[in-house]
């Protein structure tokens, strides 16, 4: 797995449409382009993409937009990562097939990373995004 630009620019379109969720509302393009510092054309390349793995869902017209398919309690940072960078390790057949000591290594570090990017929802990363900007939210 390679963290690239278009990785980045996913997951924080995914951080938007997570914050906009309780809503329920639609969100443009352009706005999450805005708010987010994305280029809009490649924006727009991403969340096709998130929509047909189903993490997005769009429609049309003036309060038509971007907004997230299920609960951000339920797209974790693991499918995300896998669905725009592919496996976490890319281990060559040859090395898979040649049982070595680096073959339970790799398979630990894999295990490792998955354990962690597999347990952070995009609601876990909103929370992160409040407590970072200094939103309080208080209930009596």
């Amino acid at each position: 797995m390679k963290l690239t630009a278009k990785t980045h620019y996913a997951c924080l379109a995914l951080l938007e449409l997570a914050i906009q969720y309780p809503t329920g509302k639609a969100i443009h393009v352009e706005e999450i382009s805005a708010r987010q510092n994305i280029p809009l054309k490649y924006l727009v390349q991403i969340l096709n993409q998130l929509k047909k793995a189903g993490l997005v869902e769009s429609s049309r017209g003036q309060k038509g937009g971007y907004k997230l398919a299920k609960s951000p309690h339920n797209i974790t940072l693991g499918k995300t990562l896998r669905i725009l960078s592919g496996p976490i390790i890319e281990t060559p057949e040859k090395f898979r097939k040649n049982k070595t000591v680096f073959s339970s290594v790799w398979k630990e570090i894999e295990e490792a990373i998955s354990s962690i990017i597999d347990n952070i929802t995009m609601a876990d990363l909103v929370e992160k995004k409040k407590a970072q900007d200094g939103y309080y939210s208080f209930q009596i």
